[in-house]
This record gives structure tokens, C-alpha cells and sequence, in this order.
């Protein structure tokens, strides 16, 4: 892919090329970990393929009746798809051989649905899309920043250092920011709560190559904006600045990886756990409260006594 930027690309395209992106290299720390997810995603999880419904209709509200199918109103029952244990028809309940309702019946009916390639809504997973826009559209930040951005753009460039093709996606870009939209649990969108949460998933990785894919194709280094919407009620909002000590923190851990992934691909060598010679030792969390005053200098005794 020629290095740019670019408006129009639908997301099935900038996933089918192939290229570097953040979703890999923070799993780079165990790199044959990293190529096995690489090359057999997995399918997404429930909060994932939530999120992933939340990001469509905020972002691409053209395409959302292109891609989800939804209950119609007051229908609770599952989607077109005959179930197969107990021969239910499309949107009727599971029943038992009694006449009872069957919880082991319906729960695959979703994934047997042909809904002619589209995603498949739940009545309550619609329900919590509709509880989330409802709450961005409403605040005023993120209502802001959802109509001055321009939404989904994509990014291809080659890394300086390594060479490396590189690609990343980008929920929001407007003059002066860079963002990216993230629905969470209850209570993860606050300020106190939300920078562990977003370092445990990687996030880091993400704002720093982003905003260094952009930098490398306009010479812009902008800010970076979070608009954060938790998915149960009342569904909170929250806009958070990334500080530049995510851009720093970041920019080291994915150029490490980036290393990793230029080594990995010369050699074809995709390392797992490191293993010597000798087992590793390893001692219990450090965060475990003493026992009669036992420390380290305990455990030194121990060994030396065996």
C-alpha cells in the first residue's frame, strides 16, 4: 500500500493489508505468541463485538444497517436461524420437552443465523448500544469532538528505523487532535480508574504509534484524545488527554517490538517463553503479606541450607 493517508478505505480493506499494526506489537513481548494470534485472529468477544456496534453507529451511522441486523422493536427472542435441538422457528423461543423455556436451545442460535454477512444483535446488546449513543450524543464534549472529526482514517507508512510497512486506524482526526473512541466497564471511564485499565490493554502502544504513523506523513505531532463510554447503565461518559508520558512510555515499548518483529521475520524465528539451561526461580508476588517476619533474607537462608 503506497504510505498516506486515507478517508474512504472500509475497514474489511485496511484489515486485509498486510502490514504492521499496534493489535500485534503489544503482544510482541512473547513473539510466537504474537504471530499466532496474528495469523488465526480470534473471533471477537462480547464486549469486543459490543464495541465494535458502538464504533459503527458513532462513526459510521451510514454503514450501520449495512452491518448489524437488530431485533425489531419489543421482540426478544432470537434472530432468523430454526433451532436445531428443539426445532424452534426463526424468532420463536427455545422450549424444552416439557414446554419450558430452554436457556441450552438458544445459545447458539446466533452464530447458526444467516443474516447475508451481517453482525447479529442480541435484544439486550441493542439495548446497550442504543443506552451508549443515547449518552455520547448527550454529552457535550464528546458530541463535539464525534461532529468536528473526520472519522475512520487510515494510515500507511514505513518505519524509519526498521523499514517495516505500517498501518493504523484512526476513530477521530480533526485539526489539532488525534482520538479514538472506547467503551469500558462500569466505573473504568473515570480518571482515577481508567489510566490502569487503558495500560493493561495495551493502549500505550496504540497512542504512540498512531501519533507516530501520523507525525511520519504530515510532520504534525497533535495531541491524543480518548472519548470514553462505559457499557452499563447509566452508561457514563468521560474525554480524557493522553499526557506525554504515554507518548514516551509507548514509543518505547512498540519500537522494541517493532525490532523484535524485523529479527523475527529475517530469521523466521518466532521465540516462545525464554528457557535456559536451568529452571527459572520465581518467588511468590511481592505484594503477599510477611509471615513472621519472613523476607528475602529468609528465602536466601532457605536456599542455602538445601
Amino acid at each position: 500500500m503506497t504510505p498516506g493517508i486515507y478517508y474512504d478505505l472500509s475497514e474489511a480493506e485496511y484489515r486485509a493489508l498486510p502490514a504492521a499494526n499496534y493489535s500485534t506489537l503489544k503482544h510482541m513481548g512473547v513473539p510466537a505468541l504474537a504471530k499466532y494470534e496474528h495469523d488465526h485472529p480470534r473471533p471477537p468477544s462480547p464486549a469486543m463485538a459490543l464495541g465494535s456496534a458502538v464504533d459503527c453507529y458513532l462513526l459510521e451511522p451510514d454503514r450501520f444497517q449495512e452491518a448489524y441486523e437488530v431485533p425489531e422493536p419489543g421482540d426478544k427472542s432470537w434472530p432468523n436461524a430454526t433451532c436445531p435441538v428443539c426445532g424452534a422457528l426463526p424468532r420463536a423461543a427455545c422450549q424444552t420437552k416439557k414446554g419450558e423455556p430452554s436457556k441450552r436451545c438458544c445459545a447458539g442460535r446466533r452464530e447458526l443465523h444467516d443474516a447475508g454477512g451481517k453482525a447479529v444483535l442480541s435484544w439486550e446488546q441493542w439495548q446497550q448500544v442504543q443506552g451508549i449513543v443515547a449518552a455520547v450524543r448527550s454529552h457535550r464534549q464528546a458530541r463535539t469532538m464525534l461532529d468536528v472529526s473526520r472519522h475512520q482514517v487510515s494510515l500507511f507508512w514505513a518505519d524509519a528505523a526498521t523499514g517495516i510497512a505500517c498501518k493504523g486506524r484512526l476513530d477521530m482526526q480533526a485539526p489539532g487532535w488525534l482520538g479514538d473512541l472506547k467503551t469500558c466497564g462500569r466505573g473504568l471511564a473515570s480518571a482515577e480508574r481508567w489510566p490502569k485499565h487503558a495500560w493493561d490493554l495495551g493502549y500505550a502502544y496504540q497512542v504512540a504509534f498512531y501519533s507516530d504513523g501520523w507525525l511520519a506523513l504530515t510532520g504534525e505531532s497533535l495531541p491524543w484524545l480518548w472519548l470514553c463510554a462505559e457499557t452499563s447503565a447509566p452508561y457514563l461518559v468521560t474525554v480524557h488527554s493522553a499526557t506525554k508520558t504515554w507518548l514516551v512510555r509507548g514509543r518505547d515499548a512498540y519500537r522494541r517490538a517493532l525490532r523484535t518483529w524485523a529479527e523475527c521475520q529475517e530469521t523466521g524465528i518466532w521465540p516462545g517463553y525464554p528457557c535456559d539451561d536451568d529452571p527459572l526461580p520465581v518467588s511468590p508476588p511481592t505484594w503477599l503479606p510477611k509471615i513472621n517476619s519472613f523476607d528475602e533474607e529468609g528465602e536466601e537462608e532457605l536456599e542455602d541450607e538445601q
